[in-house]
């Protein structure tokens, strides 16, 4: 049995897609598509995490309009089960069987709850861990008695967690590897 804590965006949910839908929608708005990705990025800059909320508010503060209520309707619509990662959910229901898992994401609560609840991933967790933090900072405090596997997409964020946490194994999610060959890594360290 093994602790194996999972990043959310995009190690389980595609993000890239999910943003690049979301920035394509502004421009159906009539918002021009620099302007959606730059307040995307200010959005990222001025507040340390994304939060839509926060995007809809610098869009209209630059573009000196209003974002019409049919946007916030068409994003509740949403189907955030379609950016699920492949065979990501397989992967958590094997994993859970013999596993405890934790999901520890970087973000603000309310929206990053939002995308995991409303990606139907949460139901695979024992703890769900929102931190706008730094997760090696999250990490700090806690006491891990059994093996751990960390599981995340951004090299510099496994490059400090192997440096805090030399004992964790890390995954490195990048594009290229499947939910199975992951699936496959943990029960080869097994």
């Amino acid at each position: 049995m093994a602790i194996i804590i999972f990043d959310f965006d995009d190690t389980l949910f595609d993000t890239k897609r999910f943003n690049n839908d979301v920035i394509e929608r502004f421009v159906v708005y009539g918002v021009d598509e620099g302007l959606a990705r730059q307040a995307y990025h200010d959005t990222k800059i001025q507040t340390g995490n994304y939060n839509l909320a926060d995007h809809i508010n610098i869009i209209q503060n630059l573009n000196n309009t209003e974002i019409p209520k049919d946007f916030h309707d068409w994003f509740e619509s949403l189907d955030l089960t379609s950016y699920v990662l492949p065979q990501s959910t397989e992967m958590l229901n094997n994993l859970a069987q013999d596993h405890t898992l934790l999901l520890l994401s970087k973000g603000k609560d309310d929206f990053q709850n939002l995308k995991i609840n409303r990606s139907n991933l949460a139901k695979h967790f024992n703890e769900i861990h929102i931190t706008p933090d730094e997760k090696e900072i999250f990490l700090t405090d806690k006491i891990f008695n059994d093996k751990v596997i960390f599981i995340n997409d951004k090299e510099n964020e496994n490059n400090k967690i192997s440096i805090e946490y030399p004992h964790f194994q890390i995954v490195h999610r990048h594009e290229n590897i499947k939910a199975e060959d992951i699936l496959n890594i943990i029960k080869s360290s097994m």
